[in-house]
């Protein structure tokens, strides 16, 4: 969440069921936002509770998978991810998502899984410019979180694979699968392993109102990886209106910056195809600054992401392209090599030690930390135990969430849907009083009698008879006495009688008394 925040002060641990405002005090953005947290993590967890990890409503299920002349449909309705509502409004293709841009489909044969990613992603007027007001000229207002999701392919194997049900259990709500399990890729990781402390290692008196940010830039095992820190949250951008070889224009500054970007400081130049991807954007070092144009030192490693997926091709960005991605440079104070177990310096005395419990571990481009300073307690906000040593903290965002939507075979260029892995939920108030079927999966015990109007099926679809047995009868099957107790009209009462029989001399053959 790059905006101007002064901390994130949500924590679930603490159970804290509101937020109440007080007379003559002073409101921060911090209690605010606590309260939308606080509710939307009720929610959440509700919403979990009572439909698992994932699901879709009964009464028109959302996200199916159908094939469709070459491409395959993804359906319109809603979804709930951990507790989270996705919505489709329209059915769409595949290569044709919103929030997934020039995505392709696979082009060879094979057995592939649908599955859903989720996460919360956070938008401010750079992003989204409907969200500022004209009135207010070029001023920013709140930010919003948006429930991001994209249906990607994960492929399985050969199209001839066959997966019965014990194999495609696996995909489903309440098994905890995530796409590294099938690709062994860390970048399919929910989250980042590595964790991270800090500390104020001398007397603070340096320390500003800031809230630094720890993001990690390229993604990696242990020292692969590398950051960079802001004292502002990442929250100082700008909107990027052209560019030529390795000069950027840039316009509408961010708060704080009133006299723009200098020589010698560090941006990092996006868009949104990059960040929903995944993909960090180009670093570079300010050579030279003239106004809003901005000509840069481009390192040789980031060459090609500048030229193809910044300015999209040749040395001159096209406006349309610039202004639909929402191409933005955003300042960095600076960056750095993950190094684990050592402590790196940042800035006014803030130390920070990138932590593995075992060996090195896996860091995901866009993950962060936060790390709220305070000039009049000369330390920084962060947890710690009882001997007052800082604690190893997972980042803070971004999770994401994952659900199987179903099993597809590619053969000749056709999509097929070969298992719907989705599970839908009944409306709970109809539910309960439902009278038109349901499917047991699992084993079902009666503590009381159960009164059958219809007929029964063993082994039978649709019987036709008050008791239809497809197969031999046996001393299994048969003995439940509750079966003599049972009330059959007409000719079954022969049929009973000859039951009751046969039940007596299979008593005698296996010795049940």
């Amino acid at each position: 969440m790059k905006g101007d925040y002064s901390r994130i002060t949500f924590d679930p641990k603490k159970h804290y069921s509101g937020v109440l405002v007080q007379q003559g005090r002073v409101q921060t953005d911090a209690d605010i936002n606590e309260q939308f947290e606080i509710a939307r993590h009720r929610m959440e967890t509700e919403v979990k509770d009572f439909i698992g990890q994932s699901g879709t409503p009964e009464k028109n299920p959302g996200f199916e998978i159908k094939g469709e002349n070459g491409d395959f449909l993804i359906g319109k309705g809603r979804f709930y991810v951990d507790g989270m509502l996705i919505e489709n409004e329209n059915d769409m293709r595949f290569t044709e998502q919103p929030d997934l841009p020039d995505e392709e489909l696979p082009g060879d044969d094979g057995l592939y899984l649908a599955y859903l990613d989720v996460w919360r992603h956070h938008l401010t007027a750079l992003e989204e410019p409907d969200m500022r007001d004209a009135a207010l000229g070029d001023q920013d207002t709140a930010a919003r979180l948006k429930n991001l999701w994209q249906v990607k392919l994960l492929r399985l194997g050969d199209r001839n694979l066959k997966l019965d049900d014990g194999e495609t259990d696996r995909f489903k709500p309440g098994k905890e699968w995530i796409p590294a399990d099938e690709t062994k890729n860390s970048d399919d990781l929910p989250l980042s392993t590595g964790q991270l402390k800090a500390r104020v290692s001398g007397t603070g008196s340096t320390l500003g109102n800031q809230l630094y940010r720890i993001e990690i830039h390229t993604p990696g095992q242990g020292e692969a990886a590398s950051f960079k820190w802001s004292r502002d949250n990442g929250s100082i951008a700008a909107e990027v209106t052209g560019i030529t070889d390795r000069t950027v224009t840039i316009w509408r500054i961010g708060r704080g910056m009133e006299e723009g970007f200098r020589a010698g400081e560090i941006i990092e130049v996006t868009n949104d195809k990059l960040e929903l991807r995944g993909k960090p954007g180009v670093l570079a070092e300010i050579n030279q600054a003239a106004d809003d144009a901005l000509t840069l030192k481009i390192k040789e490693k980031d060459e090609d992401c500048w030229y193809n997926d910044i300015i999209g091709g040749g040395s001159v960005a096209k406006t349309d392209r610039l202004r639909q991605l929402h191409t933005r440079a955003r300042l960095w104070d600076a960056t750095g090599s993950v190094k684990e177990g050592e402590w790196l310096k940042t800035e006014n005395d803030i130390e920070i030690q990138f932590d593995a419990d075992s060996g090195s571990s896996y860091y995901k481009s866009g993950d962060y930390w936060l790390i709220p300073s305070r000039t009049l307690m000369k330390n920084i906000y962060w947890e710690r135990d009882t001997g007052g040593n800082p604690l190893s903290q997972p980042p803070y965002g971004v999770r994401h969430c994952y659900a199987c939507l179903g099993v597809v075979v590619r053969y000749n260029g056709a999509w097929t849907l070969t298992n719907d892995l989705r599970v839908p939920f009944k409306n709970l108030v109809t539910g309960l009083v439902s009278k038109e079927g349901d499917t047991i999966t699992g084993d079902m015990t009666f503590n009381k009698s159960l009164d059958v109007r219809g007929n029964i099926g063993v082994g039978v679809k649709s019987p036709v008879s008050r008791l239809d047995v497809n197969g031999d009868l046996t001393a299994e099957i048969i003995y439940a006495r509750s079966i003599r107790a049972a009330k059959f009209e007409g000719g079954i009462e022969q049929i009973i009688k000859k039951l009751e029989k046969r039940i007596e001399d299979l008593e005698k053959k296996v010795g049940i008394k």
